[in-house]
């Protein structure tokens, strides 16, 4: 078996090397600040409160001092003088889901992808996410959530009446005192359907051109 010379022997090392180094470096940037895994595992591990869905029933296990921290409204329900400072079960007019985007941007500083959920599903939860950030005082989440919203109805326009139907009086969160943040959702995009009379599914739904940061700049939930 012929073997290589040493330079070829050496250089292949020598790039070895470098590659082994280069992937190092890029997977260093690529995993989360220490401070943002503790936060996260600490959401879990360290968690003294459940926040409760009136909704569905379901419960996300969370930090009051992490809630506090990140929400004035948390701080004074969670670690003020009123009753919920004292409970371990709390129930919030939410879905679960919603919850728990609630707490994932407290701990990471992102927004939550709802991937596993069909298009429908999806922006209704983010609209709940809209309506929630809004009543806790999280304005930049409230902003993430209303760009992805408003991105998804440009991408694929007939989810704009799943918004309508979400954001109208009694619609799915019309009830839980964040109406004037969800519904400023479908009178920015304007949108205008059209439904055929002789079919029971949207012709047509075309979104009128607006102004306003609900649809500024594409969000970093597009997928």
């Amino acid at each position: 078996e012929k073997v290589p010379p040493p330079s070829t022997l050496h250089t292949f090392k020598t790039t070895q090397a470098l590659l082994s180094t280069v992937q190092s470096v890029m997977a260093k940037r690529r995993a989360p600040s220490s401070l943002v895994a503790d936060l996260r595992a600490a959401t879990k591990e360290l968690s003294d409160v459940n926040l409760g869905s009136d909704v569905d029933g379901g419960s996300v296990p969370a930090s009051r001092f992490l809630l506090g921290a990140r929400s004035r409204v948390f701080k004074s329900m969670l670690l003020g003088p009123f009753s919920e400072s004292d409970r371990r079960d709390i129930s919030l007019p939410y879905e679960t889901e919603v919850l728990e985007s609630i707490v994932h941007y407290c701990a990471t500083n992102e927004m939550q992808t709802f991937e596993y959920l069909s298009d429908e599903d999806e922006v209704r939860v983010v609209v709940g996410v809209v309506a929630a950030s809004h009543f806790y005082e999280l304005p930049a989440l409230e902003g993430l959530a209303r760009r992805h919203v408003c991105s998804v109805m440009e991408d694929r326009p007939p989810l704009a009446c799943v918004v309508l139907e979400q954001t109208a009086p009694g619609g799915g969160e019309g009830t839980v005192g964040s109406m004037i943040a969800a519904s400023s959702l479908s009178s920015k995009s304007a949108p205008s359907i059209d439904i055929e009379p002789d079919s029971t599914q949207v012709g047509r739904v075309a979104l009128a051109s607006s102004s306003g940061d609900c649809c500024g700049p594409a969000n970093n939930l597009r997928r």
